[in-house]
């Protein structure tokens, strides 16, 4: 379980510095899941949304991303906010 937390951790970090200004719900259909984002049903959607969320708000908390707190949320990696 660490070891998949730690990959979801990089992999979401990755996600941000490769869409710049993406917000948590298109994070979390460019990530690698079981199975394809289309297949999810709404529910499994919004479980992948939680745990997009939850890695992002620790990514955050870390300093490696940041949120632009406006609606929706927009993520961006934390060098990209600091010049």
């Amino acid at each position: 379980m660490a070891q998949h937390h730690t990959e979801r951790l990089a992999e979401t970090c990755a996600a941000v510095r490769g869409a710049p200004g993406t917000t948590g719900w298109e994070l979390a259909a460019r990530l690698e899941w079981s199975r394809p984002w289309g297949q999810f049903g709404i529910q499994q959607r919004r479980f992948a949304l939680g745990e997009t969320l939850a890695h992002l708000k620790l990514l955050a908390a870390r300093g490696e991303v940041v949120e632009s707190g406006r609606e929706p949320a927009r993520w961006f990696p934390a060098e990209s906010m600091s010049g």
